[in-house]
């Protein structure tokens, strides 16, 4: 037995940060045992059993708590009273984890699965032939959140899951001034964990020039609220202009009244003092359609 606790003990030592509680975990076997709840421990100590006639149940988080430290194993205290059991249903959830899969994709262009998890919030005992999936707004910024999948005569079926993903991102090198145009000697690429994300950080240096919109410290992980386009005309200034029409190029000197970005349509002077409008395509240059 006391080689045993010393086990236990040596692999959490390897852990830096305190071991914690989630808010539910899934179960095959009626039996909780140590490393149902934290993988990485080399235990299967039972921790708790479940009534094998239920399909979930709800235990008081310091219940488990007081399990583990019988064994020698500290649990910091949770933030959430109850701990919630789910029967792993036996189904079939290849189709459900690549729509999650495609649906995040859409979102993240540099997105790396490892893996998805997910299990209906009740026992489940089959899916229906013909459904729809409906996945909530917004579900791309969590990487734990909930959908539900919807038969033809409206029974819907709720899921939780969970996708342990990376993306890329880009870090400042230094600290970043605000109105500095972003560029690779100012900013690195990096990978994140998708669970790390709060706001959605830029992923593409390739598109429209950027700059910072604020201060941004070194290191930073850089998000579209702290970017803007970066003007490529400035109000007042003399601009070359290209008029296209059919197979033709008209190129002349014209004036801005607009500050304008990449793609923006402003308002320029023409030679004669005429005013028409023409879109950003480059610095300091405009193409009138």
């Amino acid at each position: 037995m006391a080689k045993f606790v010393l086990l236990i003990l040596f692999n959490i030592a390897l852990f830096a940060e305190p071991l914690a509680l989630k808010e539910s975990y899934f179960f095959s076997d009626h039996k909780i045992k140590v490393n149902d709840i934290f993988n990485d421990l080399n235990s299967s100590s039972l921790i708790y059993q479940i009534n094998r006639h239920k399909t979930k149940v709800r235990v008081k988080s310091k219940v488990i708590i007081k399990a583990f430290k019988a064994l020698g194993i500290d649990v910091k205290k949770s933030s959430k009273n109850y701990v919630t059991f789910y029967m792993e249903s036996k189904l079939d959830l290849e189709f459900l984890k690549l729509s999650l899969a495609n649906y995040y994709k859409r979102f993240y262009n540099t997105l790396q699965i490892d893996s998805i998890q997910i299990a209906p919030r009740s026992f489940t005992a089959e899916l229906p032939e013909v459904y729809k999936i409906e996945i909530p707004n917004n579900s791309f910024k969590r990487s734990t959140s909930t959908f539900y999948i919807e038969s033809d005569n409206k029974k819907r079926i709720f899921f939780n899951y969970t996708i342990k993903a990376t993306i890329g991102v880009f870090r400042a090198r230094d600290d970043i001034k605000r109105g500095t145009r972003l560029e690779l000697t100012n900013i690195k690429k990096d990978r994140i964990a998708l669970s790390q994300v709060k706001v959605t950080p830029i992923q593409s240096s390739s598109r429209a020039m950027l700059e910072a919109r604020r201060h941004i410290r070194a290191e930073h992980v850089i998000t579209k609220s702290d970017v803007r386009a970066e003007n490529l005309v400035v109000r007042n200034q003399f601009i070359s202009a290209v008029l296209r029409e059919g197979g033709l190029s008209i190129s002349f000197d014209a004036r801005s009244t607009q500050e304008g970005a990449l793609g923006d349509n402003i308002m320029i002077i023409k030679p004669d003092g005429s005013k028409i409008r023409a879109t950003v395509i480059g610095e300091a240059q405009v193409e009138v359609k």
